[in-house]
């Protein structure tokens, strides 16, 4: 994908260990969010 330009193996891995943790954070939020929303629901 990246022929035009050389990007180090170190570069790259940071770049998707930032990808993965930003995705693993989305999708605990979305767990919490539903959580509440549950806890919002049963007690009305």
């Amino acid at each position: 994908m990246f022929n035009s330009f050389q990007l180090d193996d170190s570069f790259c891995l940071e770049m998707i260990t930032i990808i993965e943790t930003s995705i693993n954070n989305i999708m605990v939020f979305n767990e919490l969010t539903i959580i509440i929303i549950n806890g919002i629901n049963q007690f009305k």
